[in-house]
């Protein structure tokens, strides 16, 4: 938009031109403008015309020289300064000249002429009529119209009064006399025409029969004008218009005393009432004055628009998140493809509440949820339209991996997000997918039911096509490894024991021991290849293998911290079994312990905030204890029987194998006081100690000497319940367990 740029002459010095005063010198009147344009007087009345005038180029002159010619010179005369003198009844007109300028005002005289003297007796003066007084109701009032008024210097406006009774009635028509107050503030005629003179402060009184008064405001002010618009882009022969106005006055319009006129007529035409014609491409510029100022507003005509290039594409669906936008193309071509640089265009949108347009950078941004148009309006075309919708920015699930044992069912929630990823609410009117259905089952609300050992992809969609995923895992609750032959492998088994398992297959690797993750969704694992052991990582399914270390000396007893986030295990890297830990994605390395002796079989608290561990620093292997970084360790036991297999129930508590010769005694240390408890003593080797997560199972594989000394020993598996405490009960295997694993029941 251009500003169009005003300057108000001071009156009284009549006027001051906007160009230098060596390019004003000598140049001729082109257009004269009078004030008011009509006179109503009565014989004998007088009234100062109020004159303007401009050289060709629309410039304000200062000094210009008027004459004046009457059409009926009985009737009226002028001044030379401008004043009209009423001579007799009757009308004319006066012509009011300066250099090439011409404009023209009606004059209307009322009243008897002066009576003739009769010629026998000398003159004698004629004695004026009484005038009588009407008769008024009592609260008679006079009301004028408008209540009140604000005029620049030289605008007139007319003014009316109304006779009105005490219940608002009217009473007829009614001659009033008007005064201004202060005097020079304003003129006014007799027929009721006011014009600004200086500015200023103050009222104008109306004088009625009976002594009635009345009053209303009258304020002067040089305010500056303005025009809307500030330029124009048309296409040839397109027509709009322009309005100059007051916008100190409450962007009042002006619709007389202005004059417009065109620096290049060949380019756009204007009237005198400012409708601007379009004619051939190209730029000029539209002047306008008036009330000793004046200002130019610039046109351009662009060439005529034979087609047009837009994208995305008009009736193409356009759907937004919250707070994104895109920007619309547009390239207008003429007949001969040649590109257009500026374009006359209008863009609407319907809803603002849901979308907004920027038209200078053609950027469509969303503001809420909803459905709304965009209208794009070229002369020549069509409207061209896109219906938008705005929708959430995307979907999230509460979940995106989650393990469920067979039959077990859950519910996935999702959630509404805006285009900065923040949560918005949940959401509705999804559709569930699942990529397994024989695996897990989803109903349309989202809830999810586990029907076999596998995976499965959950997916959650919306109308918009937005999506979030869930990987489900479904698996029993105990995990082992189980020496079958010549190779270990993975098995799963219920919790109750009861059952033939199901292979968990890792192809090409030795599983030698092997943990559920927290969230039951992964699998930690030390794997054996070509003689070399170390720590893997894979999904519950047994997908997405991953090799977590990769070193020389054996890495084993992978344990998880509660969190998921951390492994810790036993590494014999250095040469001594030492007990390192890093992120679960194999980063984040360090080593925990170091020393003389074996430190060995980690395992984490229920909080995450301390490790228990063998340790042979001291000669035996004993029970520590440490804090999750390796910091102050601490002797748990101190006994001359080797200790092994260490595990945290969910109190705190500490169960440990202790072995003696030819038995083994699974104890219970109490958090706290160390007190042992004995939970199961056997004869044989006790390995593959774990509790299950609710801490009222023990699981334990025993290994027992044959009938003979050249018999191999005799292994077995037990799932002992400790709440209530029963007796042991064998599970069968298949083999010989190096490891147990316990996953939720759920």
């Amino acid at each position: 938009m251009i500003e169009c740029r005003l300057r108000v002459l001071p009156l009284l010095a009549f006027i001051v031109l906007l160009l230098p005063p060596a390019l004003l010198r000598g140049q001729a009147p082109a257009e004269v403008q009078v004030t008011p344009a009509q006179l109503q007087l009565k014989v004998g009345a007088r009234e100062r015309l109020f004159l303007t005038a401009y050289d060709a180029d629309g410039n304000l002159l200062s000094n210009p020289a008027f004459s004046f010619a009457v059409a009926q010179g009985t009737v009226a005369r002028v001044e030379p300064d401008g004043t009209v003198i009423a001579l007799a009844p009757g009308t004319t007109t006066i012509e009011v000249r300066a250099g090439t300028g011409r404009a023209t005002v009606s004059v209307t005289v009322t009243g008897a002429p002066p009576a003739a003297a009769p010629p026998a007796r000398p003159p004698r003066p004629a004695e004026p009529e009484p005038e009588v007084a009407p008769v008024l109701p009592p609260g008679a009032r006079l009301v004028p119209s408008p209540e009140s008024l604000r005029l620049l210097p030289l605008e007139s406006a007319p003014l009316s009064v109304a006779l009105l009774g005490s219940d608002g009635s009217g009473l007829g028509r009614v001659h009033v006399t008007w005064t201004v107050e202060p005097v020079g503030l304003a003129g006014v005629n007799d027929s009721g025409v006011v014009t600004g003179l200086q500015a200023g402060a103050g009222q104008l009184v109306a004088r009625g029969p009976g002594g009635l008064t009345a009053a209303l405001p009258l304020v002067v002010t040089a305010d500056s004008l303005a025009v809307s618009p500030g330029s124009l882009l048309l296409p040839p022969d397109a027509i709009d218009t322009l309005r100059a106005m007051v916008p100190a006055q409450g962007g009042r319009v002006l619709t007389t005393g202005l004059a417009w006129r065109t620096s290049d007529p060949s380019v756009a035409r204007v009237t005198d009432e400012g409708t601007v014609l379009a004619m051939t491409p190209g730029q000029t510029y539209i002047l306008v004055s008036g009330y000793g100022q004046q200002s130019s507003v610039r046109v351009t005509v662009h060439p005529r628009a034979a087609r047009l290039r837009l994208a995305p594409a008009p009736g193409t669906p356009v759907r937004l998140s919250i707070q994104s936008a895109i920007t619309v193309e547009l390239q207008a071509f003429t007949a001969d493809s040649a590109p257009i640089a500026e374009l006359d265009y209008r863009w609407h949108v319907s809803d603002t509440t849901v979308a907004t347009f920027d038209p200078a950078a053609r950027r469509l941004l969303a503001r809420g949820l909803g459905r709304t148009t965009l209208t794009l309006d070229v002369r020549g075309f069509d409207p061209f339209v896109w219906e938008v919708e705005v929708v959430p920015g995307g979907l999230s699930l509460s979940r995106t991996r989650l393990r469920l044992a067979p039959g077990a069912r859950d519910s996935l929630w999702a959630t509404l997000l805006n285009a900065e990823q923040q949560p918005m609410g949940p959401a509705s009117g999804l559709t569930y997918v699942s990529d397994r259905p024989d695996v897990v089952a989803v109903d349309p609300s989202g809830a999810i039911t586990a029907l076999a050992v596998g995976a499965a992809t959950v997916t959650a969609s919306t109308a918009w096509n937005a999506s979030a995923v869930a990987q489900v895992f479904v698996s029993e609750g105990l995990l082992l490894s189980v020496r079958r032959g010549a190779s270990p492998a993975l098995i799963e088994l219920p919790l109750s024991g009861v059952g033939s398992g199901v292979a968990l297959p890792v192809e090409g690797i030795a599983v030698l021991q092997a943990a559920w993750s927290p969230d039951g969704t992964r699998v930690a694992f030390t794997g054996s290849v070509a003689g070399n052991s170390d720590i893997y990582l894979m999904d519950a399914d047994g997908r997405h293998l991953a090799r977590l270390t990769d070193t020389p000396g054996a890495d084993q007893d992978a344990a998880w911290s509660p969190d998921g986030g951390t492994i810790a295990f036993t590494s014999l890297r250095g040469g001594t079994a030492q007990i390192w830990a890093m992120n679960a994605d194999g980063t984040g390395l360090r080593q925990l312990t170091t020393g003389l002796g074996v430190n060995a079989m980690p395992a984490y608290s229920p909080d995450g905030r301390l490790i228990v561990f063998i340790s042979t620093r001291d000669g035996n292997a004993d029970l520590f204890e440490m804090g999750a970084e390796g910091d102050a360790p601490r002797p748990l036991t101190r006994t001359a029987e080797p200790e092994s297999g260490p595990a945290y129930f969910p109190n705190g508590d500490v169960a440990v194998v202790v072995s003696r010769t030819g038995r083994s005694d699974i104890l219970r240390l109490r958090a706290g006081d160390g007190q042992r408890i004995m939970l199961q003593s056997v004869a044989g080797r006790v390995g593959a100690l774990a509790i299950s997560r609710d801490g009222g199972t023990l699981a334990y594989a025993l290994s027992q000497p044959g009938a003979d000394k050249n018999a191999p020993p005799v292994v077995s598996f037990y799932l002992k319940s400790l709440a209530p405490d029963l007796p042991p009960v064998a599970v069968q295997a298949g083999g010989e367990v190096l490891s147990a694993s316990f996953q939720a029941a759920r």
